[in-house]
């Protein structure tokens, strides 16, 4: 999974809903009136690697590094409602079953979607621009998924050194 993807899916959501969303930052001039800017913010890892035992160059095996995407939700021009929708549908199990549908295949039998980590409160972030007011809510949602990465160490066929200053050595015998 990538953050773009990521982005993308969220706001294909969005916009399933009825609601004009947009993946933030853009060069390309705001839409007018009520819509629904989707950023992605820090990517950090929690835990550590998740390492496999021992791969053949004919094994699939993967070190799994567990991710979490903060995404920053603006909701331009409206009274909070919109925002507080998609808040709801993000805890809906039809945005489970559409992650699911919009994700990539998976690779050898490896879990390519994300899921909702945590979502942060619906905040008034509203202002004065010159003569205009413009009214705008925020939400943070953090969403984890996971990275893959290939993993072919080979199992030891034999060990050398030594324990108690005595020499040790010991060798696989059932290959």
């Amino acid at each position: 999974m990538t953050v773009p993807l990521i982005l993308s899916i969220l706001c294909q959501y969005i916009n399933g809903m009825g609601y004009k969303a947009i993946q933030g930052p853009s060069n390309n001039p705001a839409p007018d009136g009520l819509y629904i800017s989707v950023v992605a913010g820090n990517v950090r890892q929690v835990g550590d690697v998740d390492r496999p035992g021992p791969a053949a160059a004919a094994d699939n095996k993967y070190k799994a590094i567990m991710k979490v995407l903060t995404v920053q939700f603006y909701e331009v021009e409206g009274d909070g409602e919109a925002i507080r929708a998609v808040q709801n549908a993000l805890q809906s199990d039809e945005f489970d079953s559409f992650v699911a549908s919009h994700s990539p295949a998976s690779e050898h039998g490896k879990d390519p979607g994300f899921s909702v980590w945590e979502i942060g409160d619906i905040i008034d972030n509203s202002m004065q621009d010159g003569t205009y007011f413009i009214q705008q809510k925020t939400m943070t949602a953090d969403f984890n998924f996971v990275d893959y990465i290939g993993h072919v160490s080979p199992r030891m066929m034999s060990v050398n050194g030594t324990i108690n200053e005595e020499p040790f050595h010991s060798e696989v015998s059932n290959g």
